[in-house]
């Protein structure tokens, strides 16, 4: 979580916001085999907070995106 946080508060930055103003912003996690569910469920209570920073989250396992549901 402290490296997402440093992700989110690098995109407010005046350097981040000068390239890419215009631009949306995904934050990709990315594992190469299923997490434990833990993980999953910290990352799917972590959307809200993550979209407070305009950013979409997204979770790929294995080179496929899945839908992280309420």
């Amino acid at each position: 979580m402290t490296k997402i946080e440093a992700y989110l508060k690098y995109t407010k930055s005046a350097e981040f916001q000068n390239e890419y103003l215009k631009c949306p912003i995904i934050l990709r996690v990315t594992f190469k085999e299923k997490p434990d569910q833990l993980i999953l469920d910290l990352l799917k209570n972590s959307q809200s907070w993550i979209m407070e920073y305009d950013v979409t989250l997204e979770v790929e396992i294995n080179n496929k995106t899945i839908k992280l549901l309420p």
